[in-house]
């Protein structure tokens, strides 16, 4: 099983990097491939350009892009790390002791990967659209990322937020309200329930406190039925020894 080119270009710059530092040039033309090739990614697609494309899109050899990025997956997972890296700079500066901290970290994820008509920026939309297209050996460590991210934000309910959060064109102040409908989600106003204070029992000159009176019962307010709706009671049959036989009619004439 041969070893997978980009983990081997990885080793040989860190190795190479204890030796020489890059020079002014170097950092300049680096800096200038991730900015245009952010931008071409982001309009276009990542299945839609080739390595071969983007060198002639950036005017420059694809031997001069390859001195930098070994193909075009590792120049999206440079892109997508250096846009992580400044979101989490972004949330570190709430400071650790604010009252509401994970709501002041969503509003400034919100407002860091907002651009300014309301749809994402070109790196962030990169990394919602396109990151699933990288091979395992870079979306790895990407969600990993994005996990811890997602922790820091809404706790239990990471996944959600995200989800919200990466959807363009919502309000921010529609994304609290759903996140506040979920179960287990804390939130601002807490109810109390109120109850009747109790009167006080009065004590005796001696100290012994006085016996509470005998609860009354409760009156009801049906009314009586009146005794001329009623039906007449059933009297009970005569024995038949006692009952007097009619007499026999007479035929007529």
């Amino acid at each position: 099983m041969q070893t997978n080119p980009r983990t081997l270009r990885a080793e040989a710059d860190a190795f190479d990097r204890q030796l020489r530092f890059p020079t002014e040039r170097d950092r300049q033309q680096r800096d200038h491939i991730l900015t245009v090739a952010q931008a071409l990614l982001a309009r276009h697609g990542r299945h839609t350009i080739s390595f071969t494309a983007l060198a002639a899109a950036l005017r420059m050899a694809p031997a001069t892009l390859r001195r930098h990025f070994i193909d075009l997956d590792a120049l999206l997972g440079d892109i997508l790390g250096r846009h992580l890296l400044a979101l989490s700079a972004a949330l570190g500066e709430i400071p650790f002791d604010h009252p509401d901290r994970a709501r002041q970290k969503r509003q400034a994820y919100f407002t860091y990967t907002r651009g300014a008509f309301g749809g994402l920026t070109e790196a962030h939309l990169l990394y919602t659209r396109d990151r699933h297209l990288l091979p395992d050996d870079i979306l790895t460590s990407l969600e990993l990322t994005r996990d811890g991210i997602g922790d820091l934000l809404a706790g239990p309910h990471a996944r959600e937020a995200l989800l919200l959060l990466d959807t363009p064109y919502i309000p921010l102040a529609n994304i609290e309200a759903m996140l506040a409908a979920l179960p287990g989600e804390p939130t601002t106003e807490t109810i109390t329930e109120t109850t009747a204070a109790e009167p006080a029992t009065a004590k005796p000159a001696t100290g012994k406190p006085k016996p509470s009176p005998a609860p009354t019962p409760k009156q009801t307010h049906l009314r009586p039925i009146s005794t001329r709706h009623q039906p007449p009671p059933l009297r009970p049959p005569r024995p038949w020894h006692l009952t007097t036989p009619r007499p026999a009619r007479a035929p007529p004439p």
